[in-house]
């Protein structure tokens, strides 16, 4: 019947998990990403056939199955990182099809584990739903029928829960989590919780649990109470867990408790979700309170982890770095972006205020806002600056260049060529709104989001009206040339990315809110920085001409002293992709 064990009860709802110990731990395994065995296929095969059942609705609510070698390597790497003795009591908090739970037995079979002692009770699975559920348990028994193990020693224990609120009788007994949660954004109506259960999240999990918290970041939380001390976890998120602010205090308990230890993040798209995901791998401390605390003092780096077929460690961190702020430097490093030392000069908002439409200024301007022609004319020294302003959404800035009236655009449900805003329409219909964007109507710099590098254009006329997501930057006594120039500086987009990368919808483009495009340094040397400006001035007075963009990269790089030249390399190889770009608000 295979390895000897005996039988440790933990009480779980009604029933009893059979706790398989061996008397003495596996050979240790080097990561790996084990490609799925011939017994596993099958048990693989049965969860793809649950996710193709799901339905959009399912889906969009963020069921996903996971692929079975990301399920086998990061199995492999959860448990490399156990130092517990005998065989891991292991749990999916919210299993799907089983996938991971198919992994972790596999990872323990090749570790030694006889298949029988491992459908002992050894595994434990959550699911809402009793389908998933179903699946598992199907799973689970055909990967044990491949390895020989009759249905009737088959016994993980699968729970119909949501474990984010019931199966507190798991807390601080188990030693392996892995999973991949839902992921469920609390700005979508579809999957946003009520307020009643956001009450009892926070009333739980504590005031890291408040806000608009992504459901899966919560699973975070939940596995931090489920490992017993020496525990280890391995958790997939959607990568904008490391930079969003609703996640920040999430982040912040893995940090403060000593307990991080590594974040992996895939170089591609692993999931049929429009979305890129990372993963963290945490432990639970040999100790409490200031035990914790003293392991967070010696704990000095962690790890970032890139390819898991090749065991590749990208680089360390200081796990200080990443408390209290973004992990924006996790994933700067993870995509390869150079660095910058600190610089020690003043922000750009110093010379400049930096503004942003919301919900209200885009739906006031988009209500007012015309296609010019009859009666307007297209040509734009034609029309009455005291009655229109041209509308520039995200789509029409380029680096170094307002590309109104060049191609049409999507906004506010309407495609445009010419859109132009009627200032006296909106003044007699948003007051409040007409007053902003009357203080806007001055030579200015537009500043684009979701961008590969920070893209801005000078509006030397005044006379353009930011949508919801453009930045204006309306600058004091600098002109807006130099002030473009220090924005579009190569070195700021890497500061940029080292301080708030991780965000945007997209793993290689920089999402900034106007404040921290505010917090961009300005530069040092003032003569590097006039000759960048100098460049486009000269741009500005002949749009279309060919532009040489290597003539603004080298002494727009100069201009924060002496530098690596590779940030300039860097920084023009991420043009051609960047000018191509075209996105519709």
């Amino acid at each position: 019947m295979g390895d000897p064990f005996h039988c440790e009860r933990l009480q779980l709802r009604d029933g009893l998990i059979l706790r398989a110990e061996l008397s003495s731990p596996w050979p240790q395994a080097r990561l790996t990403a084990v490609e799925p065995s011939v017994q596993s296929e099958l048990a693989f095969g049965i969860g793809l056939k649950h996710e193709a059942t799901l339905t959009d609705t399912e889906r969009k609510r963020g069921a996903h199955y996971t692929a079975p070698r990301l399920a086998h390597a990061l199995c492999e790497l959860t448990l490399d990182r156990w130092s517990g003795s005998g065989v891991p009591l292991i749990c999916d908090p919210s299993c799907g099809g089983g996938a991971f739970l198919i992994g972790a037995a596999e990872a323990l079979v090749r570790r030694g584990v006889s298949p029988t002692t491992i459908l002992n009770g050894g595994l434990i699975g959550i699911d809402v739903d009793p389908k998933a559920i179903d699946t598992t348990r199907a799973a689970l028994e055909a990967w044990a029928g491949a390895y020989g193990v009759a249905a009737h020693h088959v016994c993980p224990h699968l729970v119909v829960a949501d474990a984010l609120v019931e199966c507190t009788d798991l807390i601080g007994g188990i030693d392996v989590v892995v999973g991949n949660p839902p992921f469920q954004s609390q700005l979508s109506e579809r999957t946003s919780r009520s307020e009643a259960a956001r009450v009892g999240l926070v009333a739980r999990f504590g005031p890291a649990a408040a806000g608009y918290v992504d459901s899966a970041s919560l699973f975070v939380l939940l596995v931090r109470q489920l490992l017993r001390p020496g525990g280890v976890a391995t958790l997939i998120q959607p990568r904008s867990f490391l930079a969003t602010a609703s996640s920040g205090g999430v982040r912040d308990d893995l940090i403060s408790g000593g307990e991080l230890e590594a974040v992996w993040i895939p170089g591609n798209r692993l999931f049929a979700a429009a979305v890129d995901v990372c993963a963290v791998v945490f432990s639970s401390p040999q100790g409490s309170g200031q035990a914790g605390a003293a392991r967070t003092r010696e704990l000095r780096t962690i790890d970032v982890l890139g390819d898991l077929a090749t065991s590749e460690v990208l680089g360390a961190l200081p796990v200080q770095q990443l408390l209290g702020r973004p992990w924006s430097s996790v994933v700067a490093l993870a995509a390869g972006v150079p660095q910058v030392d600190e610089p020690t000069t003043a922000p750009a908002n110093t010379v400049a205020r930096f503004t942003a439409g919301f919900r209200d200024e885009y739906y006031a301007i988009a209500a007012a806002t015309l296609e010019s022609g009859a009666p307007l004319s297209a040509d734009r020294a034609s029309f009455d600056p005291q009655r229109w302003a041209r509308v520039v959404t995200t789509k029409m800035v380029d680096p170094a260049e307002i590309a109104w009236g060049s191609e049409r655009v999507r906004f506010a449900k309407q495609d445009f060529l010419r859109p132009m805003l009627d200032l006296a329409l909106l003044e007699s219909q948003h007051r409040r709104v007409s007053a902003w964007v009357q203080r806007l109507l001055v030579p200015k710099v537009l500043i684009a989001t979701q961008t590969s590098v920070i893209e801005a254009g000078v509006d030397t006329d005044g006379d353009c009206v930011p949508v919801t997501p453009v930045i204006a930057a309306l600058p004091g006594d600098v002109d807006p040339f130099l002030l473009a120039a220090a924005l579009m500086a190569p070195p700021a987009t890497v500061w940029a990315y080292w301080q708030f990368g991780g965000s945007a919808l997209s793993s290689d483009a920089l999402k900034l809110a106007a404040r921290q495009v505010g917090q961009v340094p300005l530069p040092q040397d003032r003569s590097a920085w006039n000759a960048a400006a100098d460049v486009l001035r000269g741009w500005a007075k002949t749009p279309g001409d060919p532009r040489s963009w290597e003539s603004f990269a080298v002494p727009a790089t100069a201009s924060w002293g002496d530098v690596d030249e590779r940030i300039t390399h860097w920084w023009l190889e991420r043009l051609p992709s960047q000018r191509s770009r075209r996105r519709s608000v």
